[in-house]
């Protein structure tokens, strides 16, 4: 409903929110804990943990939601610490980890989805469906939105903006363009806290034009992309250079500097960037939401910088 729908979240059933981030509770913390949730839901946890409250108290599992407001306390109390989870080790909260234990007891007492199950069977107006006419229903559903065409334009330009004005996707663009031989930026993966060149950052791992997988760190100065170090042979570590015991960092092989990021930045906002690339990619055939867009570099030019 919102992904295909781009419906708001004010413009769906309270209830169905309510259960739903509920669930995206559960399921988060069952699968990385309660600093997982927190990564995941970003700027909407406001929302969500509302949402799940309202859910959990009207269900009557008072167990989980004991988890939840703890959690939802800890974070007014400790905004900066909040925004450094991940999940993942060196972006967890000790704190956090108690709550997932906690909240791990309460679901094997009664998992919170026999609660959400016998409030959700006990609405007035729910109607239900076969399960051979569930994707027709959720269709039909998708489409009589009104407002969904503009909306589509407007994601669409969106996740341009999100390639060509994002601090960490533009210098990692950039730096992807200075490897031997230059490489695009495909997609990124999981993050944590490793140690490079003698600090703790954020390494995100990245996919690229590349066979072998990069890591990558964005600061407020630079971009740089590394190489993952293949692990010697019988070392028991997995190929997954984020989930091994002693995570590495290889050689660096490229780096975007403070200057040409910014100077991208400039550029893409003095000549409205997203919306002429949606417009020519629309003209050209191609499909602006699945396009990935690369700043590969920054030229001096007589007339200006390009």
């Amino acid at each position: 409903m919102t992904s295909d729908g781009l419906y708001r979240f004010p413009e769906i059933s309270q209830r169905a929110m309510q259960v739903s981030h509920a669930s995206t509770y559960s399921a988060e913390v069952m699968n990385g804990g309660h600093s997982q949730f927190i990564y995941n839901a970003a700027e909407e946890i406001d929302d969500m943990i509302a949402n799940a409250r309202a859910g959990l108290i009207a269900c009557g599992a008072k167990g989980h939601l004991v988890t939840l407001e703890k959690m939802s306390a800890w974070i007014a109390e400790h905004p900066n610490k909040a925004a450094e989870q991940t999940g993942f080790e060196g972006g967890r909260d000790d704190f956090l980890d108690t709550l997932d234990d906690a909240f791990s007891k309460a679901d094997e007492v009664e998992p919170m989805e026999n609660f959400l199950a016998r409030w959700i069977t006990s609405w007035p107006d729910l109607q239900i469906v076969d399960d051979d006419d569930y994707s027709d229903v959720i269709h039909r559903l998708v489409m009589v939105n009104p407002q969904r065409e503009r909306r589509l334009l407007h994601r669409s330009v969106s996740k341009l903006v999100s390639q060509m004005i994002d601090w960490r996707t533009v210098g990692i663009d950039l730096a992807c363009a200075k490897i031997s031989p230059p490489e695009l930026r495909v997609g990124f993966g999981i993050a944590r806290m490793l140690p490079v060149e003698g600090e703790m950052q954020m390494v995100f791992q990245l996919r690229t034009t590349a066979e072998q997988p990069r890591l990558c760190v964005a600061t407020q100065t630079h971009a740089d992309i590394y190489m993952t170090p293949a692990d010697p042979p019988d070392s028991g570590q997995s190929d997954n250079s984020m989930e091994t015991s002693a995570p590495r960092i290889g050689i660096r092989l490229g780096r975007a500097e403070e200057s040409e990021i910014k100077t991208v930045f400039e550029l893409a906002a003095k000549y409205n960037a997203p919306v002429a690339v949606d417009l020519l990619l629309r003209k050209a055939g191609f499909d602006p939401t699945r396009a990935i867009v690369s700043a590969n570099s920054v030229v001096q030019r007589r007339t200006g910088r390009r």
